[in-house]
């Protein structure tokens, strides 16, 4: 027997548990996959071609032989994947659109499922077609398959049968969802233009169902399938499937295409996707539709990759109306009222066409004055004068950021009230300091004198020049009385100021004008004749030096 060391032990020992350790780690790994075991993989779209490396098609291909449950990523790059026949899906797979269109050329329908957990995610479907069979675009077996659609338009598919968008079938109750999408403007020879469900379960959150066509119920169409109600907040139009969807489950039923979509039966490309555009109106139901507090899982993205909720609530369908921000307000109006009358006051957006929050306000305009006792001031901007003085009227505009979120812009006008009437503006103005000859590129700053009754009148000022090759003219703003000429080539240009004052009375007008010329610029030394210099430079006292010698010749 070998005899051990206290140190060739502890030697022996750590080699063993190294081997028993690297053993352990090599049957994880085994028992992991990793020693040649498949497991779910993801794969990537980097073409919009029919087929062939890199294509939706082979990606598909590759998920129904790896029988996982796989991912599939569209690359943000592939904004139209166009096919020509249909893509058949037989296993478990997400596919992450991304935003992609796939479009069927009016001549395919676009995919079959008949097998396994399918998710289809920010997609558009377009252009699906059949004959004369049902599920234009799509077409699942509910006995073997079902289906999950998220943020996901459904436009301008046609189908022979029925189910122009969607077609179920089978006998299994397994369940086909829609969750935040559109289907609209889609067309089924028989009934269902949107959906037709003859087996399985059809279940709806947060989406919208109206403009599309059949001969019978043209947005959803059941028969033998089942729809369940613990989908909510859905906006539909034709169906005979309203007991399903009646009831405490804030449903909107027979609503028309009209009153939800910006422009009915048009895609709108909104940051590279194709969408259905929401109508920006108040009584768009569509709009704002789901509270935050709902009780669904809903995505926190539309199909464009923009947040959810936006403004005050989240949308249903596909896209999320973004609202147009408001970057500034400006008050306009008389700065002077008489006593006892009134005058209407309006606000200039920024752009014009800003979002405003309305739930509190009318059009989103909070109206105010600084003293209650001296004007004033109704839901409208309509403003009384109530006693003789001075108050500040302020507006306050109740819009959104780029980025949906709530933004406050405000402004304000101080008004005068005054115990007569408002008169005619009269004004004068004239040039203080003009000068009408200036070498090349000299500079010169006008001022003007301006004199406006009633004080209180708001004017502006614009200068001009006539040939803006010779001089220019720059002011500082159109309520600025200087402005900065700087001549540039020789000529003659004609300078004009114009002083407009403006009131609810009426509109004064003054000008004043001078003829400017722009000579060469003068050029220094140079010529015959006596030039004299300085007595300090070194030539000065050479020459001097000079003529003295030459005065006082040396004696001989």
């Amino acid at each position: 027997m070998k005899n051990f060391t206290k140190n060739s032990m502890k030697n022996f020992m750590m080699g063993v548990m190294k081997k028993t350790l690297l053993t352990g780690v090599w049957v994880g790994l085994w028992l992991f996959g990793w020693g040649g075991i498949a497991g779910a993989a993801n794969f990537s779209v980097v073409s919009g071609a029919d087929g062939g490396a890199g294509s939706l098609r082979q990606a598909v291909l590759n998920a129904n032989a790896n029988n996982e449950e796989d991912v599939i990523d569209v690359a943000p790059s592939v904004k139209e994947i166009l096919l020509s026949s249909a893509i058949a899906i037989a296993g478990d797979v997400r596919i992450n659109g991304g935003g992609a269109t796939v479009r069927g050329s009016k001549s395919t329908r676009l995919f079959t499922v008949s097998g396994g957990n399918v998710t289809f995610d920010r997609f558009t479907f377009t252009d699906g077609y059949t004959i004369s069979e049902n599920g234009g675009a799509a077409y699942i077996d509910s006995s073997v398959a079902a289906a999950h659609f998220i943020n996901c338009t459904f436009f301008g598919n046609y189908a022979g049968g029925s189910g122009a968008a969607v077609y179920l079938y089978g006998a299994s109750n397994r369940s086909t969802m829609f969750t935040n999408c559109t289907l609209t403007h889609n067309e089924a020879a028989e009934n269902g233009g949107g959906v037709a469900a003859t087996g399985g379960v059809v279940q709806f959150s947060a989406s919208i169902l109206t403009g599309n066509k059949a001969r019978a119920d043209a947005d959803l169409h059941v028969a033998g399938g089942i729809v369940a109600n613990t989908g909510w907040y859905n906006v539909i139009g034709e169906t005979n499937a309203s007991s399903f969807l009646s009831g405490g489950f804030y449903n909107d039923l027979s609503v028309a295409a009209s009153d939800v979509f910006k422009t009915p039966g048009v895609l709108t490309t909104i940051d590279d996707v194709q969408v259905a555009e929401l109508l920006s109106a108040t009584d768009n139901v569509a709009l704002d539709k789901i509270p935050t507090t709902n009780v669904l899982s809903l995505p926190n993205v539309d199909a464009r990759g923009a947040k959810r909720p936006q403004m005050t609530a989240v949308d249903a369908g596909a896209y999320e109306l973004s609202p147009v921000a408001l970057t500034s307000v400006e008050l306009q109006g008389s700065s002077y009222i008489e006593k006892d009358t009134s005058e209407d006051y309006s606000v200039l957006l920024q752009p014009e066409n800003a979002t405003l929050d309305v739930r509190a306000y009318r059009d989103g305009l909070h109206w105010s004055v600084s003293d209650p006792s001296v004007l004033s001031v109704d839901q409208y901007g309509k403003v009384t004068a109530l006693a003789v003085g001075a108050a500040t009227l302020k507006v306050e505009a109740h819009g959104w950021d780029d980025q949906g979120s709530a933004v406050l812009r405000e402004s304000s006008k101080p008004i005068k009230v005054g115990a007569s009437a408002l008169e005619s503006p009269t004004v004068t103005a004239s040039i203080v300091d003009k000068k009408p000859q200036m070498s090349v590129n000299d500079q010169h700053t006008l001022h003007l004198d301006v004199k406006v009754f009633p004080e209180e009148t708001p004017y502006t000022v614009t200068f001009e020049s006539g040939s803006p090759a010779v001089a220019t003219v720059t002011q500082a703003g159109p309520t600025s009385s200087s402005a900065v000429i700087k001549a540039l080539s020789v000529g003659e240009t004609l300078i004009d100021v114009t002083v407009t004052a403006k009131n609810s009375k009426g509109t004064a007008t003054m000008s004043d004008t001078y003829i400017l010329t722009v000579t060469e610029r003068k050029k220094s030394g140079g010529g015959g004749g006596c030039q004299s210099l300085p007595l300090g430079s070194w030539a000065g006292t050479i020459l001097l030096l000079m003529a003295v010698f030459r005065l006082f010749p040396k004696r001989r």
